[in-house]
């Protein structure tokens, strides 16, 4: 044991002095966070993925780190005025600033970063200078979901579970219906766990519901982040014979459930965050506004690679009307 001590010492030792003896090839850049109300890491939905996002960067630039999971929409504006009002010798810093009930908080700063520039995800507030927009339409990818799932389900019906109405639920929820009804299938229910943020995180709540909607419904297509692991508890309860299915939404979520989660919607914020943080620290971040969607390949519909040979060909199939149905809806 005394030998390990020493070994470990010693090898801590000559980490520290080649960290000492190298100098950094460009300056910190600090990253700050804003969640969406009361939704912080763990959520199994768009903050994993651009968390996921934040730690690609760091291992290839030096950052800093600090997340921030607001209380209220109260608490979201102090905390982003407070960044935006930081005096220059803290450091400039890339906020990212998640959730679509943020826009009319960053346009409230009128173009007022202080020293920041701000990456804005899931929204498509107004123009600013040092302001990068990403709006985030998944209607094409949850319609391809509902082709799929009416190919898994032997009676031909599914049902949705959102953890409360926002925008981006809505869309999601509305591209599937469209998906299940162009397959031929038939939607059996569409409810919400809760009129706030807590439907993200009631997992025992959306057993519950899960469990009963199963009762007519084969496939549910669950927007509700964390509370997303009580459908796919509720799903793995039946048994081989009568087989339940659950599509995820913005993350992979099939690890949570191999044999019933057939596929999950997904965006590329991931790879949109590495991109920008890499960007920014070598301040070479610009401004303007991207939209994630089906035709750009920004967001898409991820099959579990246990079902790809059942749910492929149909897939494809669809994905010219899938794009269509999605501009179709496009403002």
């Amino acid at each position: 044991m005394k030998d390990k001590s020493i070994r470990a010492l010693v090898l801590l030792c000559i980490l520290l002095s080649c960290a000492a003896c190298e100098p950094r090839l460009q300056p910190v850049l600090p990253v700050r966070m804003l969640c969406p109300v009361g939704r912080g890491p763990g959520d199994l939905s768009i903050v994993d993925e651009v968390t996921k996002g934040i730690s690609l960067a760091w291992m290839q630039t030096s950052i800093t780190v600090e997340f921030a999971v607001p209380e209220s929409p109260d608490d979201a504006r102090r905390l982003l005025e407070s960044w935006a009002l930081m005096p220059k010798e803290r450091r400039a810093a890339l906020v990212i600033a998640l959730g679509h009930e943020h826009e009319a908080l960053v346009d409230s700063l009128q173009c007022q970063f202080g020293y920041n520039q701000i990456l804005f995800l899931d929204g498509s507030p107004s123009s600013c200078p040092g302001l990068m927009t990403a709006e985030i339409r998944t209607f094409g990818s949850s319609f391809l979901a509902g082709v799929a799932a009416m190919e898994a389900s032997e009676r031909k019906t599914a049902a949705a579970i959102g953890g409360m109405s926002t925008a981006h639920v809505d869309e999601s929820i509305e591209g599937f219906v469209a998906g299940v009804e162009y397959a031929g299938g038939r939607i059996t229910a569409r409810e919400y766990l809760a009129q706030d943020s807590t439907g993200f995180a009631s997992e025992p709540l959306a057993f519950q519901r899960a469990a009963e909607l199963f009762e007519e419904a084969d496939v549910i297509i669950s927007v509700a982040g964390a509370s997303s692991l009580g459908v796919i508890e509720a799903a793995l309860g039946f048994a081989e014979e009568d087989r339940r299915y659950v599509i995820g939404l913005d993350a992979d979520q099939s690890v949570h459930g191999v044999r019933v989660v057939i596929g999950s919607v997904t965006t590329n914020m991931k790879r949109l965050t590495t991109d920008t943080i890499l960007a920014a620290s070598k301040k070479e971040m610009g401004s303007g506004a991207l939209t994630l969607d089906l035709e750009n390949g920004g967001s898409d519909f991820l099959i579990n690679m246990l079902f790809e040979s059942q749910l492929r060909a149909v897939v494809e199939e669809a994905r010219s009307a899938a794009q269509a149905a999605e501009q179709a809806r496009t403002p």
